[in-house]
């Protein structure tokens, strides 16, 4: 599923819940309901440290595993995991995991790694298993949970490992490389083997597993080399894996370097980005808002507007606080602005044909319905090919056509026509036409009536929108364009006129205007 993004500023990050500890023990019950906080402290200094907060009288306790154990935790503590009625500190220049009670914080055993391998993250894989990753060692260490000690095992995998997620009988390992990897090692539980390795985005550092049973794999970007202010390093990414099938299922690109995912249920998660905490779902993907242009499918009319297609209106669009805007490239200037306010904007292509069919598979991703998408898409090319097939067998003149989407009210002044590469351009040429426009550099332009003299388009095709015609605005328009008789699209009467918005807004009803198309090719050719 995509994600759909709402920021929030937070000054405070739980990175760990318990549940309330339950059965009586000889030993003083040491904290209620609430979450421990790892302190790495200073690199060098073994002054790390653990906290308690309680959710009870929202108090914090600093120092409890020193307070308790009468010794430092140990240097640069980076992860903390629990599992039963234990906690599982791993401290990473220490290279050792503190193993502490959960009703008392003393410790109950300290596991040594040697030869310095830089513990990070350590995943219970089993009831009786637990795997580390080793950043410098570039492996997982195999914890046997019954004696809390090493097995003596490790499991190599890629460059640089950090956290580790346990789904399906499977182990996930996100190799960061220090920035430089982008991959996941895929290990199999029963058999501590690698047995797949999944390409990602660039440096993936943190992961969690969604109550749809989807990994949610945070890539925080490679940053710029050190002292290249050419080098602009890589965004990060949420990348969505179906730890069944071990696929990519789902990406999103965010912009800046996000770290720190975090699950906090009923779909709802929390990554850091740019000193703030960023709240997104899981699952709730809908559209909120749509332009005063939209008006399919039906359901749109229920939908707040927001202004213009160019130029919606940007005040009602920041008191909406979409997750997300969708727009076209030509919302670029609008999508600044958005983003200047911590509103996400992805540009969606909309000029060819391919892109209509990318846009609508990209917004079914978004709002979790590819299914649906894609059959969308298909039914599309399914009604586009038929009309293909009728205009080959019945279709045996070829015009040239100048496809007009704008011009002076009541002149034929500051005409615009449609170049190559557009849908509009697309389909009339799918069906047998040709555009007259067809070499200009530029998907859309302006052009002086002397091109269409030289050009001598054998029709003329006009886009109207929406706007009402009748028989009136018909004889009307014709006579505009007398200041150009001398063409043979005037000369025998070859002016259409297409109204509509699925005539200049491209989108699922572009068949429409194939069949539209169709029919001018019919009347052209007498068949009609």
């Amino acid at each position: 599923m995509k994600r759909i993004f709402l920021f929030l500023i937070s000054s405070l990050i739980l990175f760990s819940c318990e549940k309330d500890p339950t059965g009586a023990g000889k030993e003083k019950q040491a904290q209620s309901v609430g979450a421990f906080i790892v302190n790495e402290g200073n690199f060098g200094k073994g002054n790390g440290s653990l906290s308690f907060y309680s959710y009870a009288d929202q108090t914090v306790q600093n120092e409890i595993f020193k307070s308790v154990n009468k010794r430092p935790l140990g240097d640069t503590p980076n992860s903390m995991t629990i599992h039963d009625s234990l906690g599982f500190i791993v401290v990473n220049n220490s290279n050792t995991i503190e193993v502490v009670s959960l009703k008392t914080w003393k410790s109950k055993k300290t596991i040594v790694l040697e030869g310095g391998p830089s513990p990070r993250h350590l995943a219970v894989v089993s009831d009786d298993k637990a795997y580390v990753s080793n950043l410098f060692a570039n492996n997982v260490a195999v914890i046997d949970l019954k004696s809390l000690s090493l097995s003596g095992k490790t499991i190599a995998v890629g460059a640089n490992p950090e956290e580790i997620a346990v789904a399906s009988g499977k182990a996930f390992v996100l190799n960061s490389g220090f920035g430089a990897a982008n991959t996941i090692s895929v290990i199999d539980v029963a058999q501590d083997k690698v047995v797949k390795t999944i390409t990602v985005a660039d440096n993936p550092t943190s992961v969690i597993l969604d109550d749809d049973d989807e990994l949610n794999v945070l890539c925080t970007g490679r940053w710029p080399a050190w002292g290249d202010s050419t080098d602009q390093g890589t965004n990060g990414a949420v990348i969505v894996i179906d730890p069944q099938s071990l696929t990519v299922v789902d990406s999103t690109a965010i912009e800046g370097h996000p770290s720190e995912i975090t699950y906090a249920g009923d779909d709802v998660a929390y990554f850091l980005l740019n000193g703030s905490v960023v709240k997104f779902s899981t699952s709730e993907n809908k559209v909120i808002a749509v332009s005063d242009f939209c008006s399919y499918p039906p359901e749109v009319e229920q939908k707040e507007r927001v202004g213009g297609l160019l130029n919606p209106n940007l005040e009602k669009i920041l008191l909406l606080r979409p997750d997300v805007l969708l727009g076209t490239p030509a919302h670029a200037s609008l999508g600044s602005k958005l983003k200047a306010q911590q509103i996400p904007v992805i540009l969606l292509p909309n000029d060819r044909l391919e892109d209509i069919f990318f846009t609508i598979d990209s917004i079914g991703r978004l709002l979790d319905c590819r299914p649906q998408a894609k059959k969308l898409v298909q039914s599309i090319k399914d009604s586009l090919n038929y009309y293909h097939s009728v205009a080959q067998q019945s279709i045996h003149y070829s015009p040239t056509a100048a496809l007009i989407i704008g011009r002076d009210a009541g002149s034929v002044r500051h005409l615009t026509v449609a170049g190559p590469h557009t849908f509009l351009d697309s389909l009339w040429t799918m069906l047998g036409g040709q555009n007259i426009f067809s070499d200009l550099k530029v998907k859309y332009s302006q052009v002086g009536q002397e091109s269409f003299l030289l050009r001598k388009p054998q029709v003329i095709i006009e886009f109207k929108f929406k706007e009402p015609w009748s028989a009136q605005k018909d004889s009307l328009n014709r006579l505009e364009w007398q200041p150009l008789k001398e063409i043979p699209a005037i000369k025998q009467g070859n002016i259409f006129v297409l109204t509509g918005d699925h005539t200049l807004i491209p989108g699922p009803r572009i068949y429409r205007l194939a069949r539209d198309y169709l029919q001018i090719f019919k009347k052209l050719n007498g068949n009609e």
